[in-house]
């Protein structure tokens, strides 16, 4: 039995399947099945886009702090929501410096509240260098391979 046979009659049923634009359908040969899964990608990379476009678009009420200034339209609104709720943390009266933890640093690369406040206190603007370019990348395009690929 070839290695194709073994696929057919594979119905592709995924939870992605339902969410994208892409209909459950019978697939017969691996190359249909390489171009569904292709379907799936191409529909998530135009909905990451679309989300990375109304990151540079959209201004929200809510990110209207000075210290945002230089990160609005440079870095995706969900990164500024992560801060925003690090920001909220300082006015919580039992929030301690000490205990701050620095989570959202260390996971996400975003500032955390310790590092917040500095910001806040002193007026100063959050720097588009503190922010992890994970955020920062607002464009999902097709990487040329490393040079070195030895990693």
């Amino acid at each position: 039995m070839e290695f194709t046979g073994r696929f057919s009659n594979v119905y592709v049923v995924l939870g992605e399947l339902q969410a994208t634009s892409v209909s459950p359908r019978k697939i017969s040969t691996l190359d249909q099945f390489v171009g569904c899964i292709n379907e799936i990608v191409q529909s998530q990379v135009t909905a990451i886009n679309e989300s990375f476009e109304r990151s540079r678009i959209f201004r929200y009420h809510q990110h209207n702090i000075p210290c945002f200034n230089l990160l609005r339209g440079f870095v995706s609104n969900e990164a500024l929501d992560m801060i925003l709720g690090e920001v909220h943390r300082l006015n919580d009266p039992e929030f301690e410096y000490s205990m701050c933890g620095c989570q959202v640093r260390k996971s996400c690369g975003l500032p955390c509240a310790c590092i917040l406040s500095a910001y806040l206190f002193s007026g100063e603007y959050i720097l588009l260098e503190s922010i992890d370019i994970f955020w920062r990348t607002l464009d999902v395009s097709w990487s040329k391979p490393l040079e070195d690929e030895d990693i």
